[in-house]
């Protein structure tokens, strides 16, 4: 969150509405569960809209989006799939909480739990099922079709197995392969243990470094990116913040992931902002416009506070990328603009691999 004179947004806002709360930080105890279970349906999963409920009226929503329009998520895990609800002027619209319903075509491959404007879908397994979304007030509904994957099967029966060239948690430390070589360990919460990450970082590049690799056509990069604190996402013009800008680039070749993703509710952003603060990914920035956390896989799991508000402030995505490569050596540059101090607004990494395909 941006500082506007000599005083924070954040504060301000609290301080108008006579908000008090306790400060948080970072630190904690790491542990070696790099990789956590896979995570269990969640509870309730379904439509969550009450039966009986009253529906509050909303006028001037003419159109819903949702987002991401093409969602993807692997058995097991979950992704956050957000609705933006807009009037016939192409501005976003405060819908009461009770107003939206979501439903899953085919509950035996994805189920979800809804809050709101946003909804939490897991995957069940690989196949594929329409969720949809609706505001009560205006009828109007809009679906996308999640595709369900299968987890990957380690080796390949047709004899042309991926050579992984790197793969790495940090919970050992940080190879000479990157250009830094500072890592953190998250508070931690009910939802996910504390873990050692690579980071946290600003408005700086960790870039990783790799030579003497093996033939290969392509090569994909992936891995866990976290957003720590108030990122701004695309920012707020009338509160003169943002945008956050973050990017994924291979040194000498092709932008992987330009972005911006935000943490910033509802709540906090308070005014004009009835989504929070918008964040173009999972498009690039500035294509898209899309509510806080939109295809995060994680929600306020990592236990970072931030400054006044007793809350969690975080989130993860899992990125991956393939992309056209055949050279002996690459880079991968991992970097973002965000200038703000790292106990405001920040981002790590976690399970970074890099796998050369045939």
């Amino acid at each position: 969150m941006k500082k506007i004179g000599s005083l924070w947004a954040f504060s301000s806002l609290v301080l108008c509405l006579g908000l008090t709360g306790c400060g948080g930080g970072s630190g904690g105890g790491g542990n070696n569960n790099s990789n956590p279970p896979i995570k269990q349906p969640p509870p309730g999963a379904g439509t969550t809209t009450p039966p009986g409920t009253t529906t509050p009226t909303a006028p001037g929503v003419t159109t819903l989006t949702v987002s991401p329009s093409n969602p993807t998520v692997e058995v097991g895990q979950t992704i956050v799939i957000t609705a933006l609800g807009s009037s016939s002027t192409g501005a976003a619209v405060t819908v009461p909480t009770s107003n939206w319903s979501w439903t899953s075509s085919d509950g035996s491959v994805a189920v979800l739990v809804s809050d709101g404007f946003r909804a939490t879908i897991y995957g069940v397994k690989a196949g594929s099922a329409v969720i949809t979304a609706k505001e009560g007030a205006s009828q109007i509904s809009r679906a996308v079709t999640l595709t369900v994957t299968a987890i990957p099967v380690t080796g390949n029966p047709g004899g042309t197995t991926p050579t992984v060239a790197y793969n790495s948690n940090f919970e050992n430390g940080v190879g000479s392969e990157w250009s830094v070589n500072k890592t953190d360990v998250t508070p931690g919460t009910s939802q996910r243990g504390s873990t050692r990450f690579l980071g946290q970082f600003g408005g700086e590049t960790a870039s990783l470094s790799l030579a003497n690799l093996a033939a290969h056509t392509t090569t994909t990069v992936e891995g866990d990116l976290f957003i720590i604190r108030s990122m701004d996402g695309n920012g707020a013009v009338d509160a003169l913040i943002g945008p956050d800008l973050w990017e994924l680039n291979v040194e000498g070749g092709p932008v992987l992931l330009h972005t911006t993703f935000s943490n910033i509710t509802p709540e906090i952003a308070q005014g004009n902002h009835p989504y929070g603060y918008e964040q173009a990914y999972p498009d690039n920035y500035p294509g898209g416009v899309h509510p806080y956390h939109t295809g995060a896989s994680e929600e306020n799991t990592l236990g970072f506070q931030f400054g006044d508000f007793n809350k969690v402030y975080d989130a993860v995505y899992h990125l991956k990328y393939t992309f056209a490569h055949s050279a002996g050596t690459v880079k991968l540059n991992f970097k973002s603009s965000n200038d703000q101090n790292l106990s405001d607004e920040s981002w790590g990494l976690k399970n970074v691999k890099v796998t050369l395909n045939p």
